[in-house]
């Protein structure tokens, strides 16, 4: 998994099995999964001058993605006061 000297992008990964490339943008802890991506696609990000300039070119618009969820702890009930 690379980790990227980006104002953009953090780190990235990709799965050979799903295509899914997975996506850790800076000040945002949670990773963003961009399915049916091609592995040419994760390489030209890692060999990018820019990764941000090429997520914006090459991605962003092209391959819907969505925040994953971070699973919550066991035990971990949500607060009253902010439950619905």
């Amino acid at each position: 998994m690379p980790y990227f000297d980006s104002t953009a992008i953090r780190r990235a990964e990709y799965e050979p099995a799903s295509r899914t490339l997975t996506i850790w943008f800076v000040g945002n802890d949670d990773p963003y999964d961009y399915p049916a991506v091609p592995s040419a696609v994760f390489d030209g990000l890692c060999r990018a001058d820019s990764q941000g300039q090429f997520f914006n070119a090459c991605i962003r618009d092209i391959y819907p993605g969505h925040r994953r969820a971070r699973p919550r702890r066991a035990g971990k009930r949500p607060h009253p006061r902010y439950s619905t």
